[in-house]
């Protein structure tokens, strides 16, 4: 996979990505990716975000939809397959990962999502296999990496998944393979492993006002000063990639384009960046959808954050019109998420019952 291979996108007219393919060029070849449908990529992003926010039976209705628009699409049936498993339909979450290997057997999201349902249901050797796979898929999905370390662990074998996230936590060190790596080592009483997680987290942990620190990121952002955002961010443990797209929620969206295009650049493959820059063009660029829509090409290894889910769909809304929003639920109750997720679910409401009022 040529996850990290540098891309650019050869803008298309709208009207185009419904009849021909999009263009990229990876490593300067132009690469033809097939046309999504604007229905199955709304649907999509509607069962994203029903899936996101707990709607998981709208969720599955939605993805249904989008595998109806789109016979040849891969992700659509792997989150059928998931949320399928979350709701306890083991055979029904079979049948949709064996639709989505029909359609790309070596889409790494799919082995390792299979890998989950299996943990899920007690069959961690299952799962080691499963995730074994994906890992060989893609060696630089840290998603594959810690299911597979998860799937050694439940398996009896804790040192080798301490190895595994061992070895993560030096390529790419993040808080959640470092919190991953202390469960496994305080239950098997590796202490020294146990003080080593502790101080990574501690160094990179939520500091006790956690909320006024999120609070500054914010200020920082609607200020402009990107600098001191991703400072700030990093204290919370937190990526540039996260104050990007938590800017498009914002609607600042010069902060927004300022940091996530760079990252689009260095790794196409980065959802949330992908939804931060697409957000952060104007509605009137015949242009703008064609970052989106490459969001669901075959292959794409995208994994959006849950506020991430939520701007994709503003921004189909912004782009599209009401139609985005069709049938769109939003579960989440008022307490749930931060201010900037709470603000951007009633902006959707709002959107939604003024498109119900308007019928």
């Amino acid at each position: 996979m040529l996850r990290h291979a540098a891309a650019l996108l050869l803008l298309l007219p709208l009207a185009a990505c419904e009849h021909r393919a999009v263009v990229r060029l990876v490593d300067g070849v132009p690469v033809a990716h097939r046309p999504i449908s604007i229905r199955a990529y709304a649907a999509y992003a509607r069962g994203a975000v029903a899936e996101a926010t707990g709607a998981l039976n709208v969720a599955l209705l939605e993805y249904r939809v989008a595998t109806d628009a789109d016979s040849r699409g891969v992700e659509p049936w792997v989150r059928t397959g998931a949320v399928s498993c979350a709701l306890g339909s083991v055979d029904a979450a079979d049948s949709a990962f064996a639709q989505a290997e029909e359609r790309d057997a070596d889409y790494e999201p799919l082995w390792t999502e299979r890998a989950r349902c299996q943990l899920a249901h007690g069959d961690a050797k299952l799962a080691v296999a499963l995730s074994e796979r994906a890992e060989a898929l893609d060696p630089d999905s840290d998603e594959a990496i810690r299911t597979h370390a998860e799937a050694l662990d439940k398996s009896g074998d804790s040192a080798a998944a301490l190895r595994e996230l061992t070895a993560l936590s030096v390529m790419r060190p993040t808080p959640a393979t470092f919190r991953a790596q202390l469960d496994i080592a305080k239950r098997v009483g590796d202490t020294a492993t146990v003080r080593a997680a502790e101080r990574a987290l501690g160094a990179r942990g939520v500091p006790v006002d956690s909320v006024s620190e999120e609070s500054a990121v914010d200020r920082a952002i609607a200020a402009g000063d990107v600098d001191e955002a991703v400072r700030l961010a990093r204290r919370l443990g937190q990526n540039p990639t996260d104050v990007a797209v938590r800017a498009a929620a914002l609607g600042q969206y010069d902060v927004a384009r300022k940091i996530a295009d760079p990252i689009v650049k260095a790794d196409p493959h980065d959802g949330d960046a992908l939804i931060a820059s697409a957000a952060s063009r104007d509605p009137k660029d015949p242009h703008a959808l064609d970052d989106l829509l490459a969001l669901a090409r075959p292959r794409s290894e995208s994994r959006l954050s849950r506020l991430g889910k939520l701007v994709l769909l503003e921004t189909l809304y912004r782009h599209v019109g009401p139609e985005a929003l069709e049938g769109a639920t939003f579960a989440t109750d008022a307490g749930s998420g931060d201010d900037v997720e709470r603000a951007l679910l009633a902006r959707l409401r709002e959107a939604q019952s003024q498109q119900t009022a308007s019928r």
